[in-house]
């Protein structure tokens, strides 16, 4: 998919993780044997998205093993928090990320929301906010509330129904509200890209 997009002129990295609604039920070692040559491809800028699902001991495990393991190589993590349930699972989550003793500053947990923003950025982390279906109301309503620190705006465009402009809107959205320029830059991709320590010009004509 990385190849794909810049093959189009598009800036674009990649992150590798075992997802918690996909832990195989069989080959699972085999599988975290495989993620440091994964997390190690040129393109790849960050472990995950993992997290929490459903929960339990197994999900547990597999979040604290590739925690461990971007601990050790230095990488941002990605983490993925459920619909369903997304209080509780935040909170477990932040625990973990406690207990990981990461960097809080290497840490974006998406699927952030009203609910549970404030508390993903007490902990130093960044928060994701989805765009999608009718989040960007909500987005928009807590980038003019909190402000731009630790705030990053996503599309799920990658996700069945994401919608490619979304963050498009996002950006006209906040203008028309009065916000800066330099707020929607952060907000809208400055922030990711600093999180990722990625540069988009260095792709040159990566947009």
């Amino acid at each position: 998919a990385v190849r794909r997009l810049r093959r189009a002129g598009l800036a674009a990295w990649g992150t590798a993780g075992v997802h918690p609604r996909r832990v195989p039920l069989r080959g699972l070692e085999a599988l975290l044997a495989d993620l440091p040559a994964a997390l190690g491809r040129p393109e790849i800028a960050a472990l995950g998205a993992v997290g929490l699902d459903a929960g339990g001991e197994l999900e547990e495990r597999v979040l604290a093993r590739q925690l461990e393991l971007a601990r050790e190589l230095r990488l941002p993590v990605v983490i993925a928090t459920p619909w369903r349930g997304k209080e509780r699972a935040t909170r477990r989550v932040l625990a973990t990320l406690r207990e990981a003793e990461l960097d809080p500053a290497r840490v974006l947990v998406t699927g952030a929301d009203a609910r549970t923003v404030r508390s993903v950025r007490a902990c130093g982390h960044l928060a994701g906010l989805s765009l999608s279906g009718e989040g960007l109301d909500s987005a928009v309503a807590l980038v003019a509330a909190l402000g731009p620190e630790g705030l990053v705006l996503g599309s799920d465009a990658g996700l069945a129904g994401g919608d490619l402009l979304a963050l498009v809107r996002a950006a006209d959205r906040l203008a028309r509200a009065g916000l800066s320029d330099a707020v929607v830059r952060r907000v809208c991709g400055g922030n990711a890209l600093a999180f990722l320590g990625v540069d988009a010009a260095a792709l040159g004509g990566g947009r």
